[in-house]
């Protein structure tokens, strides 16, 4: 491709305009990227329909794919998929960046694996822009270098828009959303419970919540115990903390082993609320990861367990 217009094109749904715009602005320091948002008046019409065909097919060198289950259904999403998929059955797929954003992830036939990302819920926009970045350069784009004042604004933007984030879990509202996450954890450990006994009848959970007075839900499973506790500020989202303890029970064994996780309300540089770790709060996650994560590993303790090697 000889000097197209575009180093990154952006695909998205319009519920994804926050993240898209974002991840627009992350790449800004370095790469020429195209969104439609900025481009939406010019994007009217047919001749709209064609000039974002042509974007996505020959001006940019790498497309990204902000992916859900819907996008391709939508008016602008399905010139956006034509357009790549012909381009990829043309050349290959090896110019797109696939970043799921569905729980769970659901991957389009079409989209070799190895295209596919799945790190902007645990590592950030940043993390991303820099995966981004690095493939590009693949495709020959030179990144442009961020003078000092640039960088300089940049960082306080950023400082800016982490103090706003502070503030507001430091308030009752924060202290609300605090709350609906702590109720969250426990609606989708019984959606975890009720998916699996459809197709396992015969396992046998235990769901409290409230455990010994303490705020919390309690899951167990053949003698073992998965806890989740909270602790901390519920009129404020600050220091709101939740432990995550699995105890496993051995059959045949006297002792008991335990692992666990430690970690704090926190709101993410996408407006995400969830849960981050106690000592390193760049590691975000949320309440769906955890809650899944801690189900899987409760139930291989017990598949051990009727298997007999515990």
């Amino acid at each position: 491709m000889t000097n197209p217009k575009y180093d990154v094109a952006i695909s998205f749904l319009e519920k994804d305009e926050v993240i898209a715009l974002k991840l627009h602005k992350a790449l800004s320091k370095s790469l020429n990227s195209f969104i439609y948002t900025e481009q939406q008046k010019n994007l009217q019409g047919r001749d709209g329909e064609e000039l974002l065909n042509k974007i996505f097919l020959e001006d940019s060198r790498i497309v990204v794919i902000l992916h859900r289950n819907d996008w391709g259904k939508t008016k602008w999403t399905r010139i956006e998929e034509t357009a790549i998929k012909n381009r990829g059955f043309e050349n290959g797929y090896d110019f797109v960046k696939f970043i799921p954003l569905d729980k769970p992830v659901v991957n389009p036939k079409w989209i070799p694996r190895n295209r596919i990302w799945i790190g902007l819920e645990t590592h950030g926009i940043e993390v991303a822009a820099a995966v981004i970045e690095s493939l590009a350069q693949e495709f020959e784009a030179t990144l442009k270098i961020e003078s000092t004042a640039e960088k300089a604004a940049r960082i306080e933007k950023s400082r800016i828009l982490q103090e706003s984030r502070d503030k507001l879990i430091d308030s009752q509202e924060g202290g609300n959303y605090a709350n609906s996450e702590r109720n969250k954890i426990g609606d989708l450990i019984k959606k975890e419970i009720e998916e699996f006994n459809k197709k396992n009848s015969d396992w046998h959970f235990n769901f409290n919540s409230g455990i010994n007075n303490v705020n919390g839900f309690e899951l167990t499973i053949h003698g073992s115990r998965l806890l989740f506790q909270f602790q901390g500020f519920r009129s404020t989202g600050k220091e709101y903390i939740l432990f995550i303890t699995l105890i496993i029970t051995y059959r045949h064994k006297p002792q008991k082993e335990q692992a666990g996780a430690k970690l704090r309300f926190d709101i993410n540089e996408m407006d995400e609320t969830g849960w981050s770790s106690y000592d390193k709060k760049e590691i975000f996650l949320s309440s769906e990861k955890l809650v899944h994560e801690w189900f899987a590993r409760l139930v291989e303790i017990g598949l051990q367990v009727r298997a007999g090697q515990l």
